[in-house]
């Protein structure tokens, strides 16, 4: 009889034991604690390291995890290999994937929301499916985006994306970009843009203009006021292209820029063009400049709007432009 009222309750503790993984707290994995292919997790699950490890070639398979679960990596340790499908991946700190040797040994991610904060992401992080990475912080060493995959970069740094989906560049510190098929897209938010250390024109707020040349250095400086230059080389062939594995972090930033001659450039300018000559700042160009004008040359100070001839310094060389458009004939 005793048993007949124990056995639904042992059967409800098989059923509910393994939710925390093998005797793993699954809501906080603390340091000494491994998630591994022998761990029973649910399908939905939410997963917070805290400190311990997901071992290399864990797979969070699209048969077994159909829902996908969230992985929240605040520290610890996520090993090489690890595949994971349909799921919200949040990291704002440890280390992912750290130590690869090879651009394939990094984390296959199969459809995720990711989103960065901090941390230290190495390896080669994929974006397979339709993966959508928001990287607003800490770093990613290096990542690729296959065909429907997205990459929005406000903040943080990588040192190299592999693009084959679309990568949008507002923010953050970053080495080199390299894009492929016709289908790939990066588009750069900010102003100052250039081409060979040509200046742009600013058509003003909001403009976006296609960068159709090839074979050149764009430059420009991010919204976020972080610079930046990457080589838009289009001759190389991309069998003889450098894919790995690179010995050391060296190799990697040495990388140069790629851009497949149909793909595709963008820059989007994200604040009004500087009126030159409007050195009193009153969004107008007169004879009340002269004296302000003339005091920055006297005191050696810099203002972008006296700086006429975009030299980068206000010297004798920007009276003949300012001259020029006090005349009016500019």
């Amino acid at each position: 009889m005793l048993f007949k009222h124990l056995l639904p309750l042992l059967i409800t503790l098989l059923a509910t034991g393994p939710l925390l993984g093998q005797g793993i707290d699954l809501s906080n994995i603390v340091a000494g604690d491994v998630i591994d292919n022998s761990t029973v997790i649910p399908d939905g699950a939410v997963i917070n390291l805290n400190g311990g490890t997901i071992a290399s070639g864990t797979l969070f398979s699209n048969a077994d995890f159909p829902n996908g679960v969230t992985l929240n990596i605040n520290d610890g340790v996520v090993g090489l290999g690890v595949e994971i499908h349909n799921s919200t991946i949040n990291v704002s700190g440890g280390q992912v994937a750290i130590g690869a040797s090879n651009l394939a040994e990094g984390v296959n991610n199969f459809s995720n929301t990711i989103t960065v904060t901090g941390g230290d992401v190495g390896g080669f992080f994929q974006l397979r499916g339709t993966s959508t990475l928001q990287l607003d912080g800490g770093r990613v060493e290096s990542f690729g985006t296959l065909l429907s995959a997205t990459a929005t970069v406000t903040g943080g740094a990588f040192t190299l994306v592999d693009n084959n989906g679309d990568l949008n560049i507002s923010g953050g510190e970053f080495n080199t970009f390299r894009m492929f098929p016709a289908s790939a897209s990066v588009n750069l938010f900010g102003t100052e843009f250039a081409i060979d250390s040509v200046p742009m024109i600013n058509p003003g707020i909001g403009s976006q203009l296609v960068i159709p040349n090839r074979n050149v250095t764009l430059s420009g400086t991010l919204e976020d006021g972080t610079t930046f230059s990457n080589f838009l080389d289009s001759l190389t062939p991309i069998s003889n292209l450098d894919f790995g594995p690179f010995p050391t972090f060296a190799d990697l930033l040495a990388v140069p820029g790629f851009a497949s001659a149909n793909s595709t450039v963008t820059v989007t300018f994200t604040s009004d063009p500087i009126l030159l000559g409007d050195v009193n700042c009153d969004d107008t160009v007169d004879f009340l400049d002269i004296s302000p004008f003339i005091a920055l040359l006297s005191n050696g100070d810099f203002l972008d709007k006296a700086d006429i001839d975009q030299s980068g310094a206000v010297d004798f060389l920007d009276i003949s432009p300012f001259i020029t458009i006090l005349s009016g004939t500019r």
